[in-house]
């Protein structure tokens, strides 16, 4: 795993960082209280050593976009928009919304508060996970 650098939770900006604007439906949620609270406190979704709440939910949902992240964060990378097309951005996006719609569903079913289990839940019953190599 890699290290990011230190950033203060309550400082975070909803967008910007790796991920910067483009993804914007997810942005709009972020900027709501209640699913920061939801998804950085009662699902724990990691947060410290990110720019923004945008690039903690998306690297600790996609894996594979840590080494990019990192490059981009030490300098060394580009920001996500020139990485993948539009067209991914729009998966990636639509993705998010709907685990953060099936994160609050499962949180007022009283459903175990998981991250992971709720991605699974969701791509085995909503949509496919987006495999789009970073």
């Amino acid at each position: 795993m890699f290290q990011l650098m230190q950033v203060q939770e309550q400082r975070l900006a909803p967008s910007g960082g790796l991920v910067q604007t483009i993804l914007k439906a997810t942005g709009e949620r972020l900027r709501r209280a209640s699913v920061q609270k939801m998804l950085f406190g009662r699902y724990g979704i990691v947060s410290y050593g990110y720019l923004s709440m945008a690039d903690a939910l998306f690297v600790e949902t996609f894996a594979e976009f840590q080494e990019s992240c990192q490059a981009f964060y030490s300098d060394e990378g580009p920001p996500l928009r020139k990485i993948i097309t539009e067209e991914e951005v729009q998966a990636y996006d639509v993705t998010l919304v709907g685990l953060i719609e099936m994160a609050h569903y499962r949180e007022l079913m009283g459903e175990p508060l998981c991250w992971r289990a709720t991605q699974a839940v969701f791509y085995r019953f909503i949509q496919d996970r987006p495999t789009i190599r970073p």
